[in-house]
């Protein structure tokens, strides 16, 4: 799906150490917000666009949490979007809890 209209939305993803708020807006901002389990928090800003070709929406930059559950700052992070019936998902996404690694993925 490559939809602009149909990105938009507040998404959220969840892992047991971790929960990540995504409000994608449609001037083509977005907010990432992050709560750890411990109360922990960060947030990002950020651009995105939808690169048709690939059928994937890129933002920019990005917080990745595959080294830590707070998240990282990246340069980019891409991946595709998908609608199945009621919910639009983007991921997966691997997150290290204390645990062990987990995905988990963007529902709107």
């Amino acid at each position: 799906m490559t939809r602009e209209q149909s990105i938009i939305g507040t998404y959220t993803a969840r892992a047991p150490c971790v929960t990540v708020t995504l409000v994608v807006k449609q001037d083509h901002s977005f907010v990432q917000s992050v709560r750890t389990y411990i109360g922990e928090t960060n947030e990002l800003k950020g651009h995105w666009i939808v690169d048709k070709m690939a059928k994937f929406v890129v933002f920019r930059p990005f917080l990745d949490f595959s080294k830590d559950s707070r998240g990282r700052p990246v340069e980019l992070a891409d991946g595709p979007v998908e609608r199945l019936l009621f919910e639009t998902t983007m991921g997966p996404k691997n997150v290290l809890c204390p645990d062990s690694m987990h995905q988990m993925d963007f529902v709107k």
